[in-house]
């Protein structure tokens, strides 16, 4: 939950990752097709926007 959802759905949508969000919450899915370098892949660009993540979280 972050009241920053919408920026965050930004910058994960900058870097070609799709996920959804609605008002304050993310999702983010994974299909049959996804294999575990896509895993890697959506880790390594969580770490990199982190710093946006973690500063607008709710506690």
């Amino acid at each position: 939950v972050t009241p920053r959802a919408g920026d965050v759905f930004a910058a994960l949508a900058d870097r070609n990752v799709v996920v959804d969000y609605r008002r304050d919450r993310l999702r983010i899915g994974f299909g049959i097709y996804h294999d575990e370098a896509d895993v890697d892949r959506l880790a390594d660009i969580v770490t990199e926007v982190w710093p946006l993540i973690a500063q607008s979280a709710v506690p």
